[in-house]
């Protein structure tokens, strides 16, 4: 079966001018030693780019495909769904009408996250397909990079434990002390001014505000729960 999806995968990017027989015999040659997805090894050999393989699966599967660099996402259908999911799943919800949802994936033939999106949403759930890289910068620009928001919130640990250092308040209060007294604001000071810039409390704000301008929003609700925090 897997040997078939292959031929005919083959086959469609051939007959589009996208790869050569050549090409398609080392790439099968090579899948037989690695066991990795043709379309995969194809992208890895530079032989065809990730869109070329999609809309290639997208003509084999009958599934429609779409860029998703080139489109905006209904707000409302997010709230449906936690982002931990989406991510998990690598899926991009795109609108709903009625009791039918249509929803961008990089698997659509992925049947058991098909059937997890209905249940969740008690909606029928119409896929289509997208690059899984677009679907990953798409759920980025949606919720923010996971790598730098995970980096800034591990800062704010780190910082939250110096700051518990009883030695940060004296160089802090001696400092202040010093302003005080009339004289010029000596470099200690001047450096923890200029720390608090970087401080990563404030990147995670500035991050937030970044990502509400970006998507337009009115407002801004941060909703505290015990272990974890909603921003919508």
């Amino acid at each position: 079966m897997a040997r078939e999806q292959s031929r005919l995968l083959g086959e469609l990017l051939i007959k589009s001018g996208k790869l050569t027989q050549e090409q398609f015999k080392d790439a099968l040659d090579k899948q037989q030693l690695s066991g990795k997805l043709l379309g995969e090894l194809l992208v890895e050999l530079n032989y065809a780019t990730e869109q070329d393989i999609t809309m290639a699966l997208s003509q084999q599967y009958g599934i429609p495909f779409i860029d998703l660099d080139k489109y905006s996402v209904d707000k409302d259908v997010l709230k449906i769904f936690p982002e931990r999911v989406l991510r998990e799943m690598r899926v991009v919800p795109l609108f709903k009408i009625e009791k039918s949802m249509t929803v961008a994936m990089n698997d659509p033939l992925d049947i058991r996250a098909i059937d997890r999106l209905s249940h969740m949403s008690k909606c029928d759930i119409d896929p289509m397909i997208a690059t899984k890289s677009s679907v990953q910068r798409a759920l980025d620009k949606i919720y923010g990079s996971v790598g730098s928001m995970e980096s800034v919130i591990e800062g704010i640990k780190i910082q939250g434990a110096a700051m518990r250092d009883p030695s940060a308040h004296e160089d802090f209060k001696a400092a202040r002390g010093s302003q005080a007294k009339g004289g010029r604001s000596d470099e200690k000071l001047d450096a923890l001014l200029a720390a608090t810039e970087k401080a990563p409390v404030v990147k995670l704000v500035n991050s937030i505000l970044k990502q509400a301008v970006d998507n337009k929003a009115s407002d801004i609700h941060i909703e505290p729960e015990e272990g974890k925090t909603y921003i919508r």
